[in-house]
């Protein structure tokens, strides 16, 4: 990313996603089918209709990209948090004064910034499932230890092509089908639904996973939590994403849940130091 912030600048990338959404509208076609999408020689699943765009991993279920046509947002716009290799110079980094290259510089935006190198374990995904044991703490959650596995799929079916949905088939007789589908009414929805014969018995509880790349000034939950600090709040039905100058998103479900969540946060090195920037937000929603 050079030295000056580069890919970790969430603006520079929602410029290229805002783009390259509002050029495919000038040739909308709904599709649910199986591509290539990101070269990596293995097909991923393709919804798309006149609301939303969506890439799904057929292993898991989830998404890696879903845009919001009339937002013209990637609503997914985060990325990973990786080691880079000046990250070893984070908890020692101090301008020791004299003449320096921009090459050489090493400063710090903000103190103590090495406690917020933490790198992911796993691959993430917009409604990506996990069987728990129990239920995790935001902590274990934000650094990735949260006490599960995440489920995989055996399979999955188109299901009728007038409707933009598909099904993904049970990797054991106790566990989940899961249908995900976008619904194109007075509201538009993301709809994902689960059955299982045996599912409670073989495990202590499911978690959904959702990550967000949002950026608008005062992200929060009802109203009232902070999704620029970590959060656990217990028996919900629904909850709503509000932010300054943002559309509303409202997630619920059928049953009560727990939600974690913690601020999506990389370090990266640029021309003025090293500096912490919010990549987004990830929730898990707990059953």
């Amino acid at each position: 990313h050079g030295i000056f912030g580069g890919l970790y600048l969430p603006h520079l990338r929602e410029a290229v996603y805002k783009n390259l959404i509002e050029a495919e509208s000038y040739n909308l076609k709904p599709e649910v089918g199986l591509s290539d999408f990101d070269l990596d020689g293995k097909d991923e699943l393709i919804l798309s209709d006149r609301n939303f765009f969506g890439v799904l991993r057929p292993a898991t279920g989830s998404f890696i990209e879903f845009d919001d046509r009339k937002r013209l947002t990637n609503l997914l716009n985060y990325i990973a948090r990786r080691p880079e290799k000046y990250h070893a110079r984070i908890p020692a980094a101090a301008d020791q004064g004299g003449i320096k290259s921009i090459h050489e510089i090493v400063r710090s935006k903000e103190a103590d910034l090495g406690r917020y190198l933490v790198y992911d374990r796993y691959d993430r995904g917009f409604g990506l499932d996990w069987r728990l044991a129990g239920m995790p703490r935001v902590e274990e959650y934000y650094t990735g230890a949260i006490g599960g596995e995440i489920i995989t799929y055996a399979g999955h079916e188109i299901l009728d092509a007038r409707e933009i949905a598909v099904r993904f088939r049970p990797a054991s007789e106790s566990g989940l089908e899961k249908t995900v589908r976008f619904v194109d009414q007075e509201r538009r929805w993301l709809e994902i639904t689960y059955q299982a014969k045996d599912f409670s018995g073989s495990v202590g509880r499911l978690g959904v996973e959702f990550p967000m790349g949002l950026f608008h000034p005062r992200l929060r939950i009802d109203e009232a939590a902070d999704l620029r600090e970590h959060q656990s709040l217990e028996d919900l039905e629904r909850f709503v994403i509000n932010g300054d100058n943002m559309r509303p998103i409202e997630i619920s479900a059928s049953e009560k849940f727990a939600l974690r969540s913690y601020p999506i946060e990389t370090i990266s090195s640029s021309e003025a130091g090293f500096e912490r920037n919010f990549q987004g937000f990830s929730l898990l929603l707990v059953f």
